[in-house]
């Protein structure tokens, strides 16, 4: 790939040269807009007709072009007016009309599919193009950072960045002659679907080795780390044979529930731990920009076990670093005389979560009850072995975590190889027009196999019976 023989100028900041045979436009010159549809928390809780929330535009649609199915929220089309501006159609563009920071302006998501009727949330500005051309070639332009930078450059903030549609309508278009949009969408689609393909093996991997560090985990807290020692039969379901010389208790036997409350207040030194901040499987807080209001919350102090109660086969299980506050979503537990992290390996091991998942209640926002935890017996091994089960785990864990950063620094770098290349040769700065594509599969990024992914967009406010 070269440059284009003859560049000319462009005359905006966002990009310096273009080829000097492509034509640039206002999107107000190229697209007609309209706003969103209002949609209740009530609407959202029921099933019928998709609809795109602010956050799937917000957080999922730089994934690649297209808007996948699962993203979608669901809501009662008794609700809605089927002749709303807001329903959308095949080639429209959803924009996220609000970002939590600068990097999300001008987050898209685009409809490449007439399947379902679907409607637009209300945080959102819907673009339909009015040009003849290659619809997805603009997909691919708006998935440019080179693109996105003039969106920046123009919005306001408060609290959060606004976009508008005076904001989208005075953006710049780069426009090739239609047939070579084709070309780079045929060439783009192939690099992509190459790249992408990387990607979701090194996903995969990723994948293998997290069922690896469960299986280690599993193995170690139910029979220990010596394979010659006696064993028995616990009793307990899901813990099957143990070793002779081990001990079963229930939870609540061998700790203690903190109800202790305590008011938090924002924008102090006061810490706060919403299920959020807990990387499942991981005992690594994540740093996240959520906003609490001033309230009572619970509290928990440095050393007490926390385990995510709602959605629990995230496996988020941390000892506490510091005293915090924290979500009520999170069971406290203190008082226990052996080795903490011990405990905490029990109760993150992938039989344990299945116990506690398999008891949960609530379709949209399954959740474990506190009683039924507690009532769990878990195995109790001499303090000695305990704390030589953790320095054993403590080791495997760590050196398969440091196997999975690797991995996720090389998706990483695939991932801006990508985004470079949409960038490159969607803004003209590369020359297309005489490679020949070969036959190929086309293949999407797997966003399901996200290594961080939580799928925590949905909001987390019911109290438990």
């Amino acid at each position: 790939m070269t440059a284009y023989p003859n560049m000319k100028a462009s005359g905006v900041s966002w990009v310096a040269a273009m080829p000097a045979h492509w034509e640039m436009k206002r999107m107000r010159e190229s697209f007609s807009f309209r706003k969103g549809l209002s949609i209740t928390k009530a609407n959202l809780e029921a099933r019928g007709i998709p609809v795109i929330s602010y956050g799937q535009v917000h957080s999922k649609s730089n994934s690649g072009v297209g808007l996948c199915e699962k993203l979608l929220r669901f809501v009662n089309p008794s609700y809605l007016d089927t002749s709303a501006n807001a329903l959308v159609a095949k080639n429209d563009f959803i924009f996220a009309d609000t970002s939590e920071d600068l990097a999300g302006c001008g987050n898209c998501a685009f409809i490449d599919s007439d399947k379902y009727p679907i409607f637009a949330g209300y945080h959102s500005v819907i673009a339909h193009p009015l040009l003849n051309g290659n619809i997805k070639y603009l997909a691919y332009l708006f998935q440019s950072e080179s693109w996105r930078h003039q969106i920046r450059e123009k919005v306001n903030a408060v609290k959060v960045y606004s976009i508008t549609q005076k904001i989208l309508k005075d953006i710049f278009l780069l426009l090739p002659p239609t047939d070579e949009q084709d070309q780079i969408v045929r060439f783009l689609d192939w690099k992509v679907s190459g790249i992408n393909r990387l990607i979701n093996i090194k996903k995969k991997e990723i994948a293998r080795l997290g069922e690896l560090k469960k299986t280690i985990v599993n193995e170690a807290v139910t029979h220990g780390i010596n394979p010659n020692i006696p064993m028995k039969s616990s009793g307990v379901e899901w813990l099957g044979d143990i070793p002779e010389h081990w001990n079963t208790l229930k939870l609540k036997r061998i700790s203690k529930e903190r109800k202790e409350k305590q008011l938090y207040t924002p924008n102090t030194t006061d810490k706060y731990i919403g299920l959020e901040n807990i990387k499942r499987d991981s005992e690594q807080l994540i740093i996240t920009k959520s906003e609490y209001d001033k309230s009572i919350q619970n509290f928990c102090h440095k050393g007490d076990l926390l385990f995510g109660k709602l959605r629990p086969y995230l496996s988020k299980v941390i000892v506490c670093p510091y005293d915090s506050c924290c979500t009520n979503e999170l069971l406290v537990l203190y008082s226990f005389a052996g080795n903490i992290h011990f405990l905490r390996y029990v109760m993150v091991s992938k039989s344990f979560i299945q116990i506690v998942d398999s008891s949960t209640y609530g379709a949209k926002m399954p959740r474990a009850n506190t009683n039924y935890i507690m009532n769990m017996f878990v195995p109790l091994p001499p303090i000695e072995e305990q704390n030589l089960i953790v320095k054993y785990l403590n080791k495997q864990i760590g050196r398969i975590d440091s196997i999975i950063d690797r991995v996720i620094k090389q998706i990483s770098l695939l991932q801006e190889l990508k985004a470079r290349l949409i960038s490159d040769v969607a803004t003209g700065q590369l020359d297309v027009r005489n490679i020949e594509v070969p036959k190929y599969e086309y293949v999407e990024e797997n966003s399901d196999a996200d290594p961080d992914s939580d799928d925590e967009s949905e909001d987390v406010t019911d109290e438990e019976d």
